[in-house]
């Protein structure tokens, strides 16, 4: 905030310095802060849900996904760090193998695996699949 008298040779100080001046004068930000004591009611929103559907299933005993979305991703994270094995987790994808019925994400990591070695790839990148915790079930 400046006093609006030396806004002009402020804002030329600023543009040159590469900044983008933004000056909100007091009956502005008074405005403003009456604004933000009336409480927020807005509509649940699709972005709200989203939030409630990734916490029951990330909570849920078995989750079904798709392998090209990134809310699954963050599914399948959010159950391996809760300490659900990898194997209650499934997924469809375009795979031949993981078309018709799904296929469990330790089956991706092991694909993964077997692709990642034979292009030659770091193996301190490679083995995932044997860093998370273990189920006799796979």
């Amino acid at each position: 905030m400046t006093h609006p008298i030396i806004r002009p040779r402020v804002a030329q100080m600023l543009k040159a310095g590469g900044i983008d001046p933004l000056f909100i004068d007091i009956a502005d930000l008074n405005a403003s802060i009456n604004a933000a004591k009336r409480p927020l009611r807005t509509p649940l929103s699709f972005s709200l849900l989203a939030v409630v559907e990734e916490a029951v299933s990330a909570a849920a005993t078995a989750f079904l996904g798709t392998a090209e979305s990134s809310m699954t991703g963050m599914i399948v994270q959010e159950r391996i760090a809760r300490g659900l094995h990898p194997s209650t987790s499934y997924y469809f994808s375009m795979h031949p193998n993981c078309t018709v019925l799904p296929c469990s994400v330790p089956q991706y990591y092991l694909r993964r695996d077997k692709r990642m070695s034979i292009r030659g790839t770091s193996d301190k990148v490679r083995p995932l699949l044997s860093r998370l915790p273990q189920n006799k079930n796979l």
